[in-house]
């Protein structure tokens, strides 16, 4: 129906301008990039070596203590170990990251990152690889966070920006303290798998659509 945008659609996505802290490894930045008509590109870099290594792309988070972000992706899941791409939180040495996964099947993870090349625990894991965790059929491309008392809290994912399915839900307090950013992350770890070649773009990630108290869509 003409002047109607079925949630599932939406389509609005943020400005590169809008994250402007970047986080790289091993020499190398992730490249973010405004299109038209995939979103907000970011390319993870032709560089990832080995081991752990998280890239980003973050701005201010809100000072609101409670509130929710929203984002809609289109993640790149070629089908190796230790991937992922989503939202991440940052406090300007640590990382939380909510992220789609590939752990045999794709699935859903909430990591927590020492710092951007050292792993440290992981509340969350789904996959086939996970036991009875559930995986991803494929559909599922927006997530959500909740802000409970000033840190993320409640992980969400959903099929179209409205209908939400609760994945995890904990405090993230005890492990960072003050986060102060919000964005999007990306991590590659090329020990493990079968990875495209080397020297070529290892992953990308579009952001379609976000929101928070400080970008609100027209839709």
């Amino acid at each position: 129906m003409t002047g109607i945008v079925m949630d599932r659609y939406r389509y609005v996505p943020p400005l590169a301008s809008q994250f402007p802290t970047i986080i790289g490894t091993n020499s190398e930045n992730p490249t973010v990039t405004d299109t038209t008509g995939r979103g907000l590109n970011i390319a993870f870099g032709t560089n990832p070596a080995s081991g752990d290594n998280v890239r980003g792309c973050f701005k201010s988070l809100n000072a609101a203590t409670t509130q929710s972000i929203i984002a809609r992706f289109e993640f790149m899941a070629y089908g190796w170990e230790f991937t992922l791409a989503g939202l991440g939180f940052y406090d300007g040495t640590k990382v939380i990251s909510y992220a789609q996964s590939w752990r045999g099947t794709p699935g859903f993870n909430v990591d927590f990152w020492t710092n951007n090349t050292t792993f440290s625990s992981e509340p969350l894991i789904t996959g086939s690889n996970a036991g009875s965790s559930p995986s991803s059929s494929g559909g599922m491309e927006w997530m959500r966070v909740d802000i409970v008392s000033g840190h993320p809290q409640n992980f969400f994912v959903g099929p179209n920006g409205t209908d939400w399915i609760e994945l995890y839900n904990g405090s993230t307090s005890s492990f960072m303290a003050s986060p102060t950013k919000v964005g999007f992350v990306m991590e590659v770890n090329r020990n493990t798998g079968s990875m495209p070649v080397s020297g070529t773009q290892q992953m990308f990630l579009n952001v379609l659509y976000y929101k928070d108290p400080d970008i609100v869509p027209s839709v």
